[in-house]
C-alpha cells in the first residue's frame, strides 16, 4: 500500500482541522485580481456569454425517450448530452454568482438548476446502470452468505457511476461556497439529496462497488467525488474517519493501476480526468486535517504528475495510446496546481489550455471547470521553457516518447510495449507513432465512438484491434486481447544521435509456432526511423508490415508517401523482398473530439513479403521530407 494511515492517525489528524475553513473559495481580493487580469479576460467573456444565452431560459427535462436509447441501441450521447446540458448551466451559473455577487440573476438561475438538478431521476448515465441499461429490478428482501439484507439490487437513484459521484462533489461544494447567499431551501434539498443519493448507498452494508476494487480513473474520480461529499457533509471527525479511512484505500487502488514510472497506460485521457478528482480531494483533505494528511508527499504522486509532460508532442496533440483523444487542451488549473507541488512539473503549451466550459468531452465538470479559474488565480502566465533534449522512456509501463529538432521542425516519435488486457485495452505491443509539427503521419488511432457496442464487440473495431495499429501481421493473424498476450523486453539503447527501442512481442500473436517477432526501431537525431521486424517460426508463414495513418497516402514511381496537412515523409523499402498494397477502413469517431467522417477515414500501406518463408526480415525507412513544409 502507498498511502498508509490507520485510524488514529486519521482521526487525530481530522480532529487538528476540525472547525476550520478548508473550502476552496475565492476571496474578495482573488476576485477582484480574476475580474481586471487580461489573462482571464476570456474566461469571463465565456461566463458571461453562457450567463446571457440561458437567463430566464427553460430548463430541459432530461427525456425518457433519450434514457432509454441505450437498451434499445446502445447509444449514449442524447441522454449524457442532456445531462450535460444541466452541470454546463450549474458550472457557469455558480461561478458566475461567485464573480459578480452583484448580479442578483445569476443566483437566481444557479438556484433554479440546482433545483432541476435535484428532479432528475437518477444522476448515473444508462450505461453505468447495474445490471442492464435502464431495466428496473423488483425490490426483494434477499440475505447474503454473511446473513445481512442484500441491498445490491439498488435502485437507479443510489447508483454509483462517475456521473452521480461528480454531481453530489458539485452541490456539495457549490452551496458550501455560496451557502451565506442561495436560499436555505435550495442548500437543503441539494445536500439531502446528496446523502441520500450518495451518501448513504456507499455506507450501507453492501460490500465493495465494483469501482472501490478496481484501479483506474473510476476509482480516484468516484472516491474522490464521494470524498468531496463527506468532507462538506459531515463535521464530525469520529463519523468522518471511517469514511476516509475507506475512500484512502480505494485511492491507493487507483494509484496502484498507475506504473511504477508514473504513466498511466489508460491514455492522456484518463490521466487528466482521474488526477483532477485525485487532486481535488487530496488538497481539501490536507486542508482540512492542517496539513497532516498530505497525498503528494509520495514520490510515486510526483512521478504521476509528471505523466503530462512527457505525453505532449506539438500543439495540443498527444501520445494516443489506449482510449484517449488525439487532441487534449489542458487542465490549466490542475497544471499549475501540480507545477505549484513540485518543482519537476512543466506546463504545456499555454496556447493550449482549455477554455473554461469548453473541454472535450462535453461532460462539464465542476471540479475542473471551477479549478480550472480556482488553482490559477495566482498564476503569473508564463510558459516554461521546454527540456533542451526531449527523450522519456517509461520503462515499467513500457513506453517511449522521443523528439528532434530538425531543420526548424518537431519531429517526435513514440512506441509502446505493454499487454492487450490494460485498462480501455487496445492491441497494440509494439504500437508506433511518427509526428511531424502538427501532423501524426503514422498515428494510434485513439478512441472510437465510445457505445454498447464499442465495449462490448470491442475487438471488431479498428481502433481497438491491432489491425488498426502500426504492428505486423502474421499468416493473416492479429494480436488477441488478454494480459498473457504481452510485450517481452522492451528496452532502450542509446549511441551518439540516435536512439533505439528493441521490443520482443511475439507473445502478442499466440500462435504456438511462431518462435520470434522482434521490432527495432532505431530514432536518429535527423528524424528518421527505421522499423526493422525480424520473424521467426516454426514453419513458412506470411509477414505484412503494416503502418496505419489517417492522412493522404501517395504511391507515385514504386515510392510511398504519407502526406498530412503540413508535413510529409516517405516509407522507404525493398522491392525486391515486399510488395505494396494500401486497406481502408471506416471509424466511428467520438464525436466531441471529431467532426463525424463518413466513409474509409483509416488508411493503412501494407509491405508483405513475396515468399512464405520460416525466416523473415523486413525493414522499412520513415525519412521525413523537411523539404516539403511550405509547400
Amino acid at each position: 500500500m502507498l498511502f498508509q494511515y490507520d485510524t488514529i492517525t486519521i482521526y487525530n489528524a481530522l480532529q487538528k482541522g476540525e472547525g476550520k475553513p478548508f473550502s476552496p473559495k475565492l476571496s474578495e481580493e482573488d476576485v477582484a485580481h480574476i475580474r481586471s487580469s487580461p489573462h482571464f479576460a476570456k474566461t469571463l467573456s465565456l461566463l458571461e456569454q453562457a450567463g446571457k444565452e440561458w437567463v430566464g431560459k427553460p430548463i430541459p427535462a432530461i427525456r425518457y425517450s433519450n434514457f432509454r436509447q441505450y437498451d434499445e441501441n446502445g447509444a449514449r450521447g442524447e441522454t449524457e448530452a442532456e445531462y450535460s446540458n444541466h452541470r454546463y448551466r450549474l458550472n457557469a451559473f455558480a461561478m458566475l454568482s461567485m464573480l459578480y455577487p452583484e448580479r442578483d440573476e445569476y443566483l437566481t438561475e444557479l438556484e433554479n438548476i440546482i433545483w432541476a438538478i435535484c428532479d432528475e431521476y437518477t444522476w448515473s448515465a444508462p450505461a453505468h446502470l447495474v445490471p442492464k441499461g435502464t431495466d428496473v429490478r423488483v425490490p426483494k428482501v434477499r440475505y447474503n452468505e454473511k446473513g445481512l439484507i442484500d441491498n445490491s439490487s439498488y435502485a437507479h437513484v443510489h447508483q454509483l457511476d462517475l456521473f452521480a459521484c461528480e454531481t453530489s462533489f458539485a452541490l456539495c461544494e457549490i452551496t458550501t461556497l455560496l451557502e451565506e447567499r442561495l436560499a436555505p431551501q435550495v442548500v437543503y434539498r441539494a445536500r439531502t439529496e446528496c446523502y441520500r443519493r450518495v451518501l448513504t448507498p456507499y455506507l450501507d452494508l453492501t460490500g465493495l462497488w465494483k469501482w472501490e476494487k478496481g484501479t483506474n480513473n473510476w476509482s480516484a474520480v468516484c472516491a474522490g467525488s464521494i470524498g468531496m461529499t463527506a468532507l462538506y457533509l459531515i463535521a464530525d471527525s469520529s463519523v468522518l474517519t471511517p469514511i476516509i479511512q475507506r475512500l484512502l484505500a480505494t485511492l491507493d487502488g487507483y494509484m496502484g493501476g498507475l506504473s511504477e514510472d508514473g504513466a498511466c497506460v489508460e491514455g492522456p485521457s484518463y490521466w487528466r480526468y482521474g488526477m483532477s478528482f485525485f487532486s481535488g480531494f487530496a488538497e481539501t483533505l490536507r486542508r482540512r486535517t492542517d496539513g497532516e494528511i498530505n497525498l503528494f508527499a509520495y514520490d510515486k504522486v510526483r512521478r504521476v504528475a509528471e505523466f503530462q509532460q512527457k505525453i505532449y508532442m506539438t500543439q495540443n496533440h498527444v501520445v494516443s495510446f489506449s482510449d484517449s483523444a488525439k487532441e487534449i487542451n489542458f487542465r490549466l488549473g490542475l497544471a499549475v496546481f501540480l507545477k505549484n507541488e513540485y518543482d519537476t512539473v512543466k506546463l504545456p503549451d499555454l496556447n493550449y489550455a482549455c477554455n473554461v466550459l469548453g473541454a472535450q468531452g462535453g461532460s462539464h465538470r465542476w471540479c475542473t471547470d471551477y479549478r480550472d479559474i480556482y488553482w490559477a488565480r495566482h498564476f503569473d502566465f508564463q510558459q516554461d521553457t521546454p527540456d533542451p533534449v526531449r527523450s522519456y522512456l517509461m520503462p515499467v509501463a513500457q513506453q517511449f516518447v522521443a523528439s528532434e529538432t530538425v531543420k526548424g521542425h518537431t519531429v517526435c516519435f513514440a512506441a509502446k510495449g505493454g499487454h492487450n488486457a490494460q485498462p480501455h485495452n487496445h492491441n497494440d505491443v509494439g504500437s508506433i507513432i511518427y509526428h511531424i509539427d502538427g501532423d501524426s503521419l503514422l498515428i494510434d488511432l485513439g478512441r472510437g465512438k465510445y457505445s454498447r457496442e464499442y465495449f462490448q464487440q470491442r475487438y471488431t473495431k479498428v481502433c481497438n484491434s491491432s489491425r488498426g495499429h502500426s504492428v505486423p501481421i502474421i499468416d493473416g493473424e492479429y494480436q488477441k486481447p488478454g494480459a498473457e498476450y504481452a510485450c517481452g523486453s522492451f528496452e532502450l539503447l542509446e549511441g551518439a544521435g540516435s536512439r533505439r527501442i528493441e521490443i520482443d512481442m511475439e507473445k502478442a500473436y499466440g500462435l504456438p509456432y511462431l518462435s520470434s517477432l522482434h521490432r527495432s526501431l532505431l530514432f536518429e537525431e535527423n528524424g528518421k526511423l527505421t522499423v526493422t521486424d525480424t520473424c521467426t517460426a516454426g514453419q513458412p508463414v506470411d509477414f505484412t508490415g503494416r503502418f496505419v495513418t489517417k492522412s493522404k497516402i501517395i504511391l507515385k514511381d514504386g515510392r510511398v508517401f504519407i502526406e498530412g496537412e503540413h508535413a510529409r515523409a516517405e516509407l522507404v523499402y525493398d522491392p525486391s523482398l515486399v510488395t505494396v498494397s494500401l486497406d481502408a477502413e471506416h471509424m466511428e469517431v467520438h464525436s466531441e473530439e471529431e467532426n463525424p467522417q463518413p466513409g474509409n477515414n483509416v488508411f493503412m500501406v501494407d509491405f508483405t513479403v513475396k515468399e512464405k518463408a520460416s525466416q523473415h526480415k523486413v525493414c522499412i525507412q520513415i525519412i521525413p521530407d523537411l523539404d516539403f513544409f511550405g509547400n
